[in-house]
């Protein structure tokens, strides 16, 4: 009788995350740009629900 494995679908998501991540520090030299980026975008990404109410309830 085989044995099963159990397969890992979020390994593939890991090293292409992980090697973003290095990008990101690569090529600013630094996460400070990182950080920026996404201080910006979270309020950016906040916009619709403040704007129209009817996405809040």
């Amino acid at each position: 009788m085989k044995k099963r494995v159990k397969q890992n679908y979020w390994q593939p998501t890991g090293g292409v995350s992980a090697r973003a991540s290095d990008l990101f520090q690569d090529w600013p030299h630094g996460y400070n740009a990182l950080i920026a980026f996404a201080l910006v975008n979270v309020p950016l990404g906040t916009i619709p629900f403040l704007v129209m109410p009817a996405l809040q309830h």
